[in-house]
């Protein structure tokens, strides 16, 4: 299997926010260009990725069969199934 890789080069504009996330943050130019690839824009929002507030996070129970495996997972302890 071969792998593709999608890249942009980043505009102007991304450039300049790239270069200063780079150093508000104290980071390499390559982390904060992967930040500004992400839309994450501002210290901020690099603040918000790095360290989220548990209200940051989605419900993981908006996923498929989470209280399926829940259910599982409650089961397996209750009877000690560790292996």
């Amino acid at each position: 299997m071969i792998n593709i890789w999608n890249y942009r080069n980043l505009t102007e504009q991304q450039i300049e926010i790239q270069k200063r996330l780079s150093e508000e943050l104290s980071i390499s130019p390559i982390l904060s260009q992967l930040l500004v690839q992400r839309d994450i824009l501002t210290y901020e929002d690099a603040r918000s990725f790095f360290r989220p507030d548990l209200s940051d996070l989605h419900d993981p129970f908006l996923m498929a069969d989470m209280q399926n495996a829940v259910d599982r997972l409650t089961l397996a302890m209750e009877q000690h199934q560790y292996h």
